[in-house]
């Protein structure tokens, strides 16, 4: 048995795959990331206005398809995508599904990509 209070409140790439549904439980809910922040300059080589601020993420809560809830920081790609069928009231997501995809990076890692299952 894997204790539970090892496992984390957020939803880890190694615990999806492409093909895999997830169920959005909530609306969710934006807030400061406790993770990262602007960086000193921006893409084009300019001081960034925001350095050193903490960014803003999107945290939504969703179902597993082994019916374990976590929570999803949920990038700005699959939010268009999602609320290009649903709305952006994430309320009108509640008990929806949305298929997963896994996307690798130039980084080598791996996003969590999102497209409307119904």
């Amino acid at each position: 048995m894997k204790p539970k209070m090892f496992g984390g409140q957020f939803l880890k790439i190694t615990e999806v795959k492409t093909g895999d549904l997830l169920k959005f439980i909530d609306e969710g809910v934006e807030s400061e990331s406790q993770q990262f922040k602007y960086p000193a300059l921006s893409a084009a080589g300019t001081p960034h206005p925001l350095a050193g601020l903490p960014k803003m993420q999107f945290n939504i809560k969703v179902e597993l398809m082994n019916g374990e809830q976590k929570l999803l920081s949920l990038n700005g790609t699959s939010f268009r995508q999602l609320s290009e069928k649903w709305g952006e009231d994430t309320n009108n997501w509640i008990g929806k599904l949305a298929l997963v995809t896994l996307v690798p990076l130039p980084t080598g890692k791996k996003m969590i990509s999102l497209t409307p299952e119904d």
